[in-house]
């Protein structure tokens, strides 16, 4: 069994963007910021896979190849709480309709194949820090009355991934990616 997602990438200019943003108003060492290689928007987290579901998933990923491109923006910070606790920072995307309707795509091809379909609202984030319970998470303020971030892109690329665990964090390997 293999745990795995479906992501949009985001361009490395948009990523770089945002992190420069991230310093500007907090810039620590000390917390462990998601590496800007991974900023990935999640379209579908399918957990664990067999072999067989991968071949599956990673054919019926073949249909959302040359769609076009998704224009898209980063529009604010935003934080994730647990029991009024923070537990993810995370950047918040503009949710367009060409967005919502990929999303809807990709829930029903992937209900089709036996994943049952999220029951939450479709939140379209980045996630750039898990906070670990019991950190000291005073600085989440200095992100609440940020200036809206503004940052335009295009997404391009659609990619299933293996997420591996490992004791020094997650790394993502790509299994299949189609061009939007």
């Amino acid at each position: 069994m293999s745990r795995t997602f479906i992501a949009l990438e985001i361009p490395i200019t948009a990523r770089t963007e945002l992190y420069s943003r991230r310093e500007e108003i907090f810039d620590s060492k000390y917390l462990r910021w998601e590496p800007i290689e991974k900023i990935h928007l999640t379209m579908k987290f399918l957990g664990d896979t067999t072999s067989n579901q991968i071949s599956e998933i990673s054919t019926a990923l073949l249909h959302f190849e040359s769609l076009g491109l998704l224009p898209l923006e980063i529009t604010q910070f935003g934080v994730f709480k647990r029991s009024n606790t923070p537990t993810i920072l995370w950047a918040g995307l503009s949710q367009t309709s060409a967005l919502t309707s990929l999303y809807q795509k990709i829930e029903d091809s992937l209900a089709g194949l036996g994943f049952v379909k999220e029951i939450r609202g479709f939140n379209p984030h980045l996630t750039i820090l898990r906070i670990k319970p019991g950190s000291d998470t005073s600085f989440i303020n200095s992100f609440s009355g940020a200036s809206p971030l503004n940052i335009p892109f295009q997404a391009k690329k659609l990619t299933f991934y293996e997420s591996i665990l490992k004791p020094s964090g997650s790394v993502y390997q790509p299994l299949t990616s189609v061009n939007l």
